[in-house]
């Protein structure tokens, strides 16, 4: 009899994020993953067109984020993205991120 714990049957195949490191994801990996969580969100569009357009709707919202002096922009039912400063941890040196507060969260 083994001492391990887990039962190799209950392990979780990764899922497409956990696949892809930081550097890998891209607006056709984006869409890959829209189309295995929701099937009919993307239904009628081709993978380069839909690629086109996540990467576009990112692109704005960036810019959004950018041109508002509060640095907040709320998109109803996805949720609250906010530009913060944080220190990186391999330097020390501030820069920007984009958070996202899930819908429903926001007071």
């Amino acid at each position: 009899m083994s001492d391990n714990t887990t039962p190799t049957h209950q392990r979780k195949k990764p899922t497409l994020a956990a696949e892809l490191s930081l550097d890998e994801m891209d607006a056709m990996a984006l869409v890959k993953r829209i189309r295995a969580e929701d099937p009919d969100a993307l239904k009628r569009i081709g993978d380069k067109r839909a690629a086109k357009l996540v990467a576009a709707s990112l692109r704005a919202l960036r810019n959004t984020l950018d041109d508002v002096p509060e640095r907040r922009v709320q998109l109803k039912e996805m949720g609250t993205f906010v530009v913060r400063q944080v220190e990186r941890p391999k330097d020390g040196q501030l820069v920007q991120r984009i958070a996202l507060g899930p819908a429903g969260r926001e007071k």
